[in-house]
């Protein structure tokens, strides 16, 4: 699990952990990732390329 404090949201640290993440589950030879998140942050998501 990742969280974000609040503090940080809007400093790209979200950004890089999602890619880091979505990076080292590719380099496990994941083929899923499972998203639970506040509906404030949607929007990022959806940017990211989540559905």
């Amino acid at each position: 699990m990742l969280f974000v404090l609040p503090h940080f949201i809007g400093t790209k640290i979200r950004k890089k952990l999602v890619h880091h993440s979505l990076e080292k589950a590719k380099n496990l030879d994941c083929n899923s990732v499972t998203l639970l998140v506040d509906l404030n942050a949607t929007a990022f998501y959806e940017n990211q390329g989540f559905l």
